[in-house]
């Protein structure tokens, strides 16, 4: 279990980093775009923020699957789920992790 809680640490901090840039970077982009001098306000404002917490989503998702290789983790559409929203990813990924020293724990128990 401590890898667990190493693992929980790691993406805590993870989502809480991405959020944090995330809101800033839309924070700038806000002010960034409220001048006069911006072109294409509108599809900057929205499409920018999009494109941005999908390149985080997908950084995210490699970080997943590396864990996933790491400790053996077997799964099947975590790292769309990851792809797709991050939380969801992450969090099937740690179900996915603690089943699976569950599943070890019980095949040691088993076989002694």
């Amino acid at each position: 279990m401590n890898n667990l809680s190493k693992l929980l640490s790691k993406y805590a901090l993870t989502l809480s980093a991405f959020y944090l840039i995330s809101f800033v970077f839309n924070m700038l982009l806000m002010e960034y775009t409220s001048s006069d001098d911006v072109q294409m306000k509108p599809i900057i404002r929205f499409y920018l923020p999009f494109i941005f917490n999908f390149i985080l989503n997908i950084i995210t998702a490699i970080l997943v699957g590396i864990d996933s290789k790491k400790y053996n983790v077997s799964m099947k559409y975590v790292t769309l789920a990851t792809v797709l929203y991050r939380p969801v990813g992450v969090f099937a990924f740690l179900i996915f992790y603690a089943m699976r020293g569950m599943q070890i724990a019980n095949e040691s128990v088993s076989s002694d």
